[in-house]
Parts: structure tokens; sequence; C-alpha cells
């Protein structure tokens, strides 16, 4: 696949996009916005940059109301580390808490009284408690998430008779999974989701194990296991902003 940064003046405005070429796509171009991507335009590798810029043009007014609508979605969802502020672990809320104490290193967090929480230096600046509390609660998250979803991935295994050679969770920032080389990593923040989202994506991703894409053997083989998967994809998608730090 190539990729390049490409950008294109229209009437009273600039459309800056991420322009990636592929020879899996053979017709088709496709125009995706995300708050981590931006606008993403995918095209056959043997499209005209004339007939792209054309469509991009088309959908001129789509992409701004898009991106406009991400912009003001990611400012809605962001988080302001203040006492009382909603975590969540398994889909269950939990308020910040936050104590000032003499400490001089991040702790992780703890709950206590339905509570996470999170000790900070005394007479810390407020860039710094912001930081210190990410910290703390990626202490706190980090190993569950590691536990709960080698867990997942060894009964959902024994019961698909699918075996991973290797199961890491890590720092994702695109992906709730990804099944690479039949070793399968997953994001840390699954932790947050309730426990049937987890399923799903743990289940999603031991059938690329058998099936490399997503054909429909591969639904057929995913809803063998998961017959309301559509649901509990669409209801993940649904709970994804909320699900971060």
């Amino acid at each position: 696949m190539v990729s390049k940064t490409l950008s294109l003046n229209i009437p009273g405005a600039e459309i800056c996009y991420s322009l990636a070429r592929s020879t899996r796509r053979k017709k088709t171009i496709s125009i995706s916005v995300s708050h981590e991507k931006g606008v993403i335009v995918r095209a056959p590798l043997r499209a005209s940059q004339k007939e792209i810029n054309e469509i991009v043009a088309t959908k001129a007014r789509w992409i701004q109301k898009t991106v406009e609508e991400t912009r003001n979605r990611k400012e809605l969802f962001s988080k302001k580390y203040a006492n009382g502020e909603l975590f969540k672990l398994l889909g269950h809320d939990f308020p910040l808490l936050i104590n000032e104490r003499q400490i001089k290193r991040v702790r992780p967090a703890r709950l206590a009284d339905g509570c996470l929480v999170v000790a900070i230096p005394m007479g810390q600046d407020k860039d710094n408690h912001v930081d210190w509390i990410k910290q703390s609660l990626q202490l706190f998250f980090k190993p569950r998430a590691r536990s709960y979803i080698n867990r997942a991935v060894a009964k959902a295994s024994r019961h698909m008779r699918l075996q991973p050679v290797a199961i890491r969770v890590k720092d994702l920032r695109r992906s709730w999974g990804i099944c690479s080389d039949k070793a399968l990593s997953f994001n840390w923040r699954l932790i947050m989701a309730p426990a049937p989202l987890v399923e799903y994506v743990v289940v999603h991703e031991l059938c690329h194990l058998k099936h490399r894409n997503h054909s429909p053997a591969f639904y057929d083989h995913l809803s063998t296991f998961l017959p309301d998967y559509k649901d509990r994809r669409k209801t993940l998608k649904e709970m994804a902003p909320h699900l971060d730090l």
C-alpha cells in the first residue's frame, strides 16, 4: 500500500487528506473520517489524481460536516480528570477520587468504596496533575486488562479449538484487536468495555486464525459462536468514545 498526505483547495476551504493506494482495491474510491486518522481516501493504484480530486470535491460538504462532527464529539468525550468524573471498568462506572499526598512517584490507582482513588503529590500544577493521574490510571487498568483478556482468550480458545501462538495486550490506537502470524494483540482499553464486548473482540480475532480476511466464511464462522455478533459490534462502536483515558 502506498500512502501520502495531500490537500485540495475548493471554494472557501482546503481539504487535507491521506491518500492510500492499494492493488487490492480494483475500482472504487472510498472516503472515511475519524478523529484519530483524519480524512482518509482509499483508491486503486491505477486511479488518476484527477479522478480522486473529483471524488473529494464532490464529497467536500460531507467531509467538512463529518470532520466538524468528529471534532465536536472528541471534545465532548475528552476527560477533565476532576473529582467525580466517571471511568469505566468492564462497563461499570467508577468515580475518580483524587487525594493529595506526600509522594514522589506515580502509584497505581486503587478501588476503594466504589471509587477509583488516585494519589498525587501535594502542590501539583494542573498540567502535571493531569499527566500524573493518567499514568496512575494506566498502571491500574493495564495489568487488569492483561489478566482478564488472557483468561478470556484461554476460555474461548478451548471452546473454539483455535489456539494462538501468542497473546499480547498493548497500546493499540486504531483497533481493538489484531491477528498477525497467528499471534493475537488486544487493546488494553478493552478492560473498560462490558464483558460481552470483550468476548466479541476475542472471538472475532480467534476466528482470524482460520479466516485471514472478512469473507462470508469468516462471518459464518463467527456467527456459529456469537449469533448476536452484529449487536455486540454495534454496541462497541457506540461505546468506543467512552473507553479511553
